[in-house]
């Protein structure tokens, strides 16, 4: 028998090989981007396992919206295909969508997703670079809009982007050793120490995020993701990544059953 963290990572590198197609008729949920959608859960021997917030491969440690959704509709059996990535950045959208695609007999049978992208993209920029953002700004509008396009009945939670100069301030003292061999090098080696190097990190993601805000449609919603996730809310192992805990809250406010069409029996 595989032991379970090692399955758990042939299943995000070789999803093909653990999800069958969606059949047309079946409402599916699904999940794009990164890590954020992955929730993943670290445990002392450094080996992870997903714990999704959105869909329902949690094994029941966390009341996903899927779950929220199956129970509003008493009786209801969609089903859950992801396809984000561990360090997934903007530029990997494309390749996403088309193997969403081949997880679904039918395009229209993708009815909820969820999408956590742009914390990878703005980790590997240097404050200042204005063109970097303004790249990023316009590839993250066309992705998000092909995603519409690209599943014609899809509507669309979207993250928001976390302040991570914000992040690097409010939890420097525990944090700062992890963070220098972690896998965000802008928040490395004290760079966001200097008021004007925060400052431009902050008004990079508020560009992103009002760019997700901007596209407007009733498929599309965006979550509120920093006020929502706090230090409590952040798992100690690499102070970046929600806890189950905060995987939990992302469920509570994502959930909607207006916004989800779901009328209690």
């Amino acid at each position: 028998m595989i032991p379970f963290p090692i399955k758990a990572l042939l299943c995000i590198v070789l999803v093909s090989a653990c999800q069958t197609k969606i059949k047309q008729g079946t409402i599916g949920f699904g999940g794009f981007g990164d890590s954020l959608m992955l929730g993943p859960q670290y445990d002392k021997t450094l080996f992870w396992e997903p714990h999704d917030w959105f869909g329902n491969a949690d094994g029941g440690k966390v009341l996903t919206v899927q779950t929220r959704y199956d129970q509003c509709l008493s009786g209801s059996k969609s089903q859950y295909r992801s396809v984000a990535a561990m360090g997934a950045r903007i530029s990997d959208l494309p390749r996403q969508v088309r193997a969403m695609k081949n997880r679904l007999e039918d395009p229209g049978s993708l009815r909820f997703a969820a999408l956590s992208i742009g914390s990878n993209d703005l980790c590997r920029l240097e404050p200042g670079d204005d063109q970097g953002i303004d790249a990023y700004r316009i590839q993250l509008v066309n992705h998000i809009n092909d995603i519409l396009l690209s599943f014609p009945k899809v509507k669309l939670l979207v993250l928001e982007i976390p302040d991570l100069s914000n992040l690097w301030q409010g939890h420097k003292m525990r944090c700062q050793e992890r963070w220098r061999w972690g896998q965000c090098p802008l928040l490395s080696y004290g760079r966001l120490d200097e008021v004007d190097a925060s400052r431009w990190v902050r008004r990079a993601t508020n560009l992103l995020n009002q760019a997700m805000l901007d596209i407007n449609g009733e498929r599309i919603k965006m979550i509120p993701l920093t006020e929502h996730i706090q230090e409590v809310n952040l798992q100690p192992f690499d102070c970046f990544h929600p806890s189950v805990k905060g995987l939990e809250r992302l469920s509570q406010v994502a959930w909607s059953p207006k916004w989800f069409a779901c009328s209690p029996n």
